[in-house]
């Protein structure tokens, strides 16, 4: 497809500091639906997974184990880590964003294996 011409907005749907995501986090019939709506920061987040990590704000709802999440992407390989700060036992969701919006695993897992909690969606939000 041709390039878009340089007076075009940027899509919606980009990932960026500065932008609001509302995740969606479906885990099957054990545990409810929860959303929980972050705003995408460009600040250092300290994690002790390796890579370079930036902070997410929590701006609306409410995740269980929420504990200073952080973000990394690669292209558009996402990785929302919701608890960055407790090691070896990491709560993610690992995905792409495609068509304006990030579709995810949502797993945990650490030094004793790991485990597929369910799926997660995100949409940019005003």
């Amino acid at each position: 497809h041709a390039a878009a011409p340089p007076s075009t907005p940027a899509p919606s749907g980009t990932w960026a500091p500065g932008t609001r995501w509302r995740v969606t986090i479906t885990d099957g019939p054990r545990r409810p639906v929860q959303f929980v709506t972050f705003r995408v920061d460009s600040d250092a987040a300290h994690s002790c997974m390796g890579g370079d990590w930036k902070r997410l704000r929590r701006v609306d709802g409410y995740y269980d184990n929420l504990s200073e999440p952080a973000w990394r992407i690669e292209g558009n390989h996402l990785i929302i880590l919701l608890a960055s700060d407790i090691c070896d036992n990491y709560d993610q969701l690992d995905g792409s964003i495609a068509q304006g919006r990030f579709s995810a695993r949502h797993s945990a897992f650490g030094i004793e294996g790991g485990e597929e909690l369910g799926t997660a969606v995100a949409v940019p939000v005003k």
